[in-house]
């Protein structure tokens, strides 16, 4: 799930529960960044190939939104590891499996969209 909460431990609310259906993505992975009223976050495997995701969500909990589904393939990666990076409008991340030798690849999506 994706929760806020106050430093104290007040105001716990959540925000988005991850269902069973695995387009939605699951096992979110890594930390959220801030992107504007955004924030931006990963889920290991999920999404419309199983393979992982990168989501966007508002600080409200509204508009939730999958930004990219990874796919497996040699040049799109699989299975999101670490935390994605933002500089400008770009992200950046790595994968634990694609790439021409299977071992991963490090990745970059523009996030306009």
């Amino acid at each position: 799930m994706i929760f806020k909460a106050n430093l104290d431990g007040s105001g716990f609310i959540v925000l988005h529960h991850f269902s069973d259906d695995s387009r939605d993505g699951i096992h979110p992975f890594g930390s959220l960044i801030f992107k504007g009223s955004l924030l931006v976050g990963m889920t290991y495997q999920g999404g419309s190939f199983g393979k992982g995701t990168i989501f966007k969500i508002n600080m409200n909990g509204t508009g939730y939104a999958i930004l990219h589904s990874f796919a497996g393939a040699t040049s799109d990666g699989s299975f999101l590891e670490n935390s994605l990076i933002l500089k400008n409008s770009i992200l950046y991340g790595t994968t634990v499996n694609g790439g021409a030798s299977s071992k991963g690849i490090l990745f970059s999506l523009e996030t306009t969209k």
